[in-house]
């Protein structure tokens, strides 16, 4: 005889939390790629320009 607890009925939601934390995680990635793209970016601007005497 297979006995459930009352609670094993409830575990099944709708919501999957996981995937948000996963959609999440990847948009923390493509930020910091980005920002870091941007970086790369204005560091050789500076290079390039003419700010030197």
């Amino acid at each position: 005889m297979e006995r459930q607890s009352r609670h094993a009925r409830y575990t099944e939601e709708p919501m999957d939390y996981g995937w948000m934390s996963h959609a999440l995680l990847w948009f923390v990635g493509a930020l910091s790629t980005a920002t870091a793209v941007c970086v790369v970016g204005a560091f050789f601007s500076l290079g390039r320009s003419s700010y030197k005497d």
